[in-house]
């Protein structure tokens, strides 16, 4: 693209300009002795009367409480498919709607038309506390300023995706005083004996 003209760290336009907020990353750690990281990926809970993945099971209660511990009101989810990103916000057991149900739900796809991803923003937006969830639609040319986290439901490969993604959370509004932008990260650290 040619020679840099100015260059603008993260650190310097949260610190010194206040212009994006600063991050903070959040993960969740095994500390229990009877489960490892092989358990949660291939084993099964029962919820209500389905079988249901234990790890998806296990990404939605730490979203849960890194949402309560952090005061979380706004969230955008990133999935891998449309289908995922459905069933997340869904009615089936597996949708987050059980560990967060004080959240009003959206989902935004490609497969629905422009007029109807319009309406689900602005209902989004007027809501108190809400998650909208998504496969590749909120990444970029969205304004949606009072997101305090994007959620990386599953693992994401693209580094321009995940610097576009995170950018959403760490908008900051006009004359707002929001210092911190969350970033919640499905990695489940076991934590090792010494």
């Amino acid at each position: 693209y040619g020679d840099v003209a100015y260059k603008l760290s993260f650190k310097k336009a949260a610190d010194e300009f206040g212009a994006i907020c600063r991050y903070k990353i959040i993960i969740s750690v095994i500390t229990s002795e009877y489960y490892t990281r092989k358990d949660l990926r291939d084993g099964d809970v029962i919820v209500g009367y389905s079988e249901v993945n234990a790890e998806n099971i296990g990404k939605q209660i730490a979203l849960r409480d890194a949402v309560k511990k952090n005061n979380i009101k706004k969230i955008i989810s990133f999935h891998p498919s449309i289908r995922h990103s459905e069933n997340f916000v869904g009615e089936e057991e597996i949708s987050v709607k059980h560990r967060l149900s004080d959240f009003d739900l959206f989902n935004v796809s490609s497969n629905k038309k422009m007029s109807i991803r319009r309406s689900t923003m602005v209902d989004f937006k007027k809501a108190d506390t809400a998650l909208i969830s998504n496969a590749q639609c909120l990444t970029e040319g969205v304004d949606v300023p009072s997101v305090d986290m994007v959620a990386f439901i599953s693992p994401k490969k693209s580094k321009i995706s995940i610097v576009q993604a995170v950018g959403r959370a760490i908008r900051k509004p006009r004359g707002s005083n929001k210092e911190l932008g969350y970033v919640f990260v499905p990695v489940f650290l076991e934590k090792a004996k010494d």
